[in-house]
C-alpha cells in the first residue's frame, strides 16, 4: 500500500486546522492566518496548498459534505427491511444522527450559505438528497398515497429533524426529541390512512 503524498498530507492537515478554527472562532473568523497558525505553518503553505480562501472553503465543503453523506449512507444501509420508514425515523431522530462535530460544522456552513451561492448550492444539495431519500422510502412504504403528499411529508420530516437538532443544541431538553419524533410518526400515519 502506497504512502499518501506529502502534499495531500499537508492539505489534510490544513483542512483539519480550518475545521478547528471554524469550531473555535466561527466561519468568518477562520482566516488564512488563523488556519496557518493552527496548522503549524505559515500563510504561504496554505496558499501553496489551496491558492486562496475560496478554494480552501470549497475543499472543506467537499470534505464535510462527503463525511455527512458517508455517515448517512452507512446508517441507511443498516436499516432493517421491516418497516423501514419507522426505522429511518428512529435513526434521524436519534442523538447519533448528526455527530456533534459534523453538526457544528454544518451549522457554521449553513450560516455562511446565506452569503455564499457556492456554499448555499452545496448545502441545498445535501438537504435535497435527504428529502429524496425519505421520499423513496415513502414511495415503497405508502405507494397509494399521492406523490405530492409523500413529498410534503418528507419535507416536513426534514424540517422536524433539522429544527429539533438545532433547538436541542441551543439548550432545549433532549427529551423534546420524542415530541418531534411523535409529530413525524403522525405525518407517516397520515399517509397510511385513506383520505
Amino acid at each position: 500500500m502506497g504512502r499518501k503524498s506529502l502534499a495531500r498530507e499537508r492539505q489534510e492537515q490544513i483542512l483539519h486546522a480550518f475545521e478547528e478554527c471554524i469550531l473555535e472562532r466561527g466561519f468568518d473568523a477562520a482566516s488564512i492566518g488563523a488556519v496557518a497558525e493552527r496548522a503549524g505553518g505559515d500563510r504561504t503553505r496554505v496558499h501553496h496548498s489551496f491558492g486562496n480562501r475560496d478554494a480552501l472553503v470549497s475543499a472543506l465543503l467537499e470534505r464535510v459534505v462527503d463525511a455527512y453523506k458517508r455517515n448517512r449512507d452507512e446508517v441507511v444501509a443498516l436499516i432493517p427491511p421491516d418497516d423501514r420508514k419507522r426505522a429511518l425515523l428512529d435513526h434521524v431522530f436519534s442523538a447519533g444522527f448528526n455527530p456533534p462535530r459534523l453538526a457544528r460544522l454544518f451549522d457554521e456552513l449553513y450560516t455562511a450559505a446565506l452569503h455564499s451561492p457556492t456554499i448555499q448550492a452545496a448545502m441545498l444539495g445535501v438537504y435535497r438528497e435527504f428529502e429524496e431519500m425519505v421520499v423513496a422510502e415513502l414511495e415503497k412504504a405508502c405507494p397509494d398515497a399521492p406523490a405530492r403528499r409523500r413529498r410534503e411529508v418528507a419535507f416536513s420530516i426534514l424540517c422536524l429533524t433539522e429544527s429539533c437538532a438545532d433547538l436541542i443544541d441551543l439548550g432545549f431538553p433532549a427529551s423534546r426529541r420524542r415530541a418531534a419524533r411523535a409529530a413525524a410518526d403522525a405525518l407517516l400515519s397520515s399517509l397510511e390512512t385513506p383520505s
